[in-house]
Formats: structure tokens, C-alpha cells, sequence
């Protein structure tokens, strides 16, 4: 399993180690990667109509990561997949150009994420379509709060209706139950992050998802980073001082190695070899303190494997600095939310 970014103190570190940590940290400001969560009693509407408004919001603190283009081909490939342009059942019941209004209402209580694609969705369909945000990405709602109040031509909002609701259930599902992480380890210092276990070309979006429940963003564009996995170390007999050697013989001077380990002892020889960060794979809590100990200052720390969210605090406690949940992205349940429509 390859691991997110990881860094720890810089004392004792090469010149090209200490640069990889400075641009870690400019790329985490710039890329939203610590998050400001906004406050509930700040949350305001945003109009976005043909005249003003975007589909993100212009105070965007979690890098909403897709370009208007790219989301607009976003979109429309899930549009064609849903058989939208050729929607048969909207045309037998729209008989005319109305305008009509609708409502995305939650019907239970969560965190969104997935409003740029709600709005753009409708927008496709019908340019001077106006939307009223009532709840941004990354906030809370509660069951029966309005999400998006829409008005549009009738066949507009009925042929993107589903393709809307299934990105924005998916995406507040994964921001939902990353939140629940996040709060599970609330006064600990590790921090929550998500896995390269993404569904396929969702990626980018399931990793924002993530950002807007609260977990640490997982980036690596523009960055030099090797990531050693359990499979490449059963590949050279599990021998880790040559792997990393090769590594650094291979890669640029300004490379981050991280390794997964299996055991204490094998976090030692990954410590002895020199590497950046240790994965600590499939441990108990107490081989986990044990890990940490090792690693000490020297190391940056993730646990990974077997984490629920009934034992997330105690692989915390044992003073880790990050924990890898693949659940996130995994096994989130979607979100309930509904679109009341009203005819014109």
C-alpha cells in the first residue's frame, strides 16, 4: 500500500530533505491541504446565476481539484453514461419550455461535498439556469435542510438530476464518514488521511471529499516521492537496506522515500537505511507505540490496515502521525439526499 506525504523535524536533515519539507508545506498552503473549517453561524447563500457566480465558491479553502474544462468533460461523459441527452421519459413529460423550480433537501445529517458538480450539471443543460447554495462543501447539514434551491427549463433539471445526486451522495458520503474519523481522534496530534484506494478516475474528487470531512490531503504533483511497497519488499526478499539503496541510486537527490513495514524490527532497518517515512502495515496499537518509539523524531509515522473507526483513537494514542483509512473512499455509505421537484 503506497502511503500519503509525510514529514517530520528537519534538524539533522540533507539540504535536499529540508527543501522537500519547504515545498511540502507551500504546496499544503496553496493547495488547501490544512483546512480552516468554516463556522456553522457564517454560513451564507451564494447565488449563482447566468450574470454572477461560479460553480465553486470564491472563499474555496479545500481546492475544489478539477479546472472548468476538466469538469465540464467530467460531467459530460457522466451525462452520456447516464443516457441523459436521450432521455426519453423527461421528453414524453415536458411538453413545453417552462421554467420550473426544484430543491435538493438532505434527508439525513452529514457533510457535503460535491456542489461544483451539482451546479455545473444543471448548467449544461440550461445556460441561464439560476441556483441558490444554501450549504457549501465542507459545512454541515442537517436532515431536512435545502441544499441547492434550482430554477431552470423543466427538461434541464430533470435530465440532470441523477447524474447531479449521485456525485454529490457519493462525494458527502466519503466526507461524512471521514469526519467521523477526524472526530474520533479529535486531542490526539495524529491526523486522519486517505488512500490510494480511490475508484478509477475519481481519484482527485474522492481525495477533496476527504479534504472537506476534515482529513489531511494526500498531493504529491510536483514532488519528487518513492513509495515502497509490501509487494515491492516481498519482490527483494524483504531487504530493506538494499531497496532503499537502489532507490537512492535511482532517484533524484531531492526524493522522499517511504516505506511500509510490517514489524518493529523492520521499521528499525527501514530507520538504519535512511528512509523519510515509515508505513507501519497491519499492526496492533501496542506494535505501533513500539514503532513510534523507534522511529522517534527521525521518521515520520502512518498506520495503516485494519483501522475502524471503533479502534481509529487507539492507533492514535500510540502517538502516530498519521493513520491511512482506506474505508474513505471504500466502503462510505452515499449520503442521503433527495431532489424535490415543482412543476412550472
Amino acid at each position: 500500500m503506497s502511503t500519503p506525504e509525510m514529514f517530520g523535524p528537519e534538524d539533522g536533515r540533507s539540504y535536499g530533505e529540508r527543501r522537500w519539507v519547504e515545498s511540502r508545506r507551500e504546496t499544503d498552503r496553496r493547495d488547501g491541504n490544512v483546512v480552516p473549517r468554516r463556522s456553522p453561524d457564517r454560513r451564507t447563500s451564494r447565488a449563482v446565476t447566468p450574470q454572477a457566480g461560479a460553480p465553486v465558491a470564491e472563499n474555496d479553502l479545500l481546492g475544489f481539484p478539477l479546472s472548468d474544462k476538466q469538469l465540464e468533460a467530467c460531467l459530460r461523459a457522466a451525462l452520456v453514461e447516464d443516457g441523459a441527452y436521450q432521455d426519453i421519459a423527461t421528453a414524453a413529460s415536458v411538453l413545453s419550455a417552462r421554467r420550473a423550480h426544484a430543491t435538493i433537501v438532505a434527508r439525513q445529517s452529514g457533510i457535503l461535498a460535491g456542489i461544483p458538480l451539482v451546479v455545473a450539471a444543471f448548467r449544461l443543460f440550461d445556460s441561464n439556469a439560476a441556483l441558490r447554495v444554501d450549504v457549501d462543501d465542507g459545512d454541515r447539514v442537517t436532515d431536512g435542510a435545502p441544499v441547492v434551491r434550482i430554477t431552470a427549463l423543466s427538461h434541464a433539471i430533470l435530465s440532470a438530476e441523477r447524474v447531479a445526486l449521485n456525485f454529490l451522495r457519493h462525494l458527502s458520503g466519503i466526507a461524512t464518514l471521514t469526519s467521523q474519523y477526524v472526530e474520533a481522534v479529535r486531542g490526539t496530534s495524529a491526523r486522519i488521511v486517505n488512500t490510494w484506494k480511490t475508484t478509477p478516475g475519481m481519484r482527485d474528487l474522492e481525495h477533496y471529499a476527504a479534504r472537506a470531512g476534515g482529513a489531511l490531503g494526500v498531493r504529491h504533483k510536483g514532488l519528487d516521492v518513492v513509495q515502497i511497497r509490501d509487494t515491492h519488499l516481498t519482490a527483494v526478499n524483504r531487504d530493506i537496506a538494499m531497496v532503499v539503496r537502489r532507490t537512492r541510486e535511482l532517484a533524484s537527490d531531492h526524493t522522499r522515500i517511504e516505506i511500509a513495514c510490517r514489524s518493529p524490527a523492520e521499521v528499525r532497518s527501514a530507520v538504519v537505511a535512511g528512509v523519510d517515512a515509515v508505513q507501519l502495515d497491519g499492526m496492533t496499537p501496542a506494535h505501533v507505540r513500539e514503532c513510534v518509539e523507534i522511529a522517534s523524531s527521525r521518521v515520520s509515522t502512518q498506520v495503516a490496515g485494519n483501522v475502524r473507526l471503533d479502534t481509529v483513537r487507539a492507533f492514535a494514542q500510540a502517538g502516530v502521525d498519521r493513520i491511512a483509512v482506506d474505508a474513505l473512499t471504500q466502503r462510505a455509505p452515499a449520503l442521503d439526499l433527495e431532489l424535490e421537484f415543482e412543476a412550472g
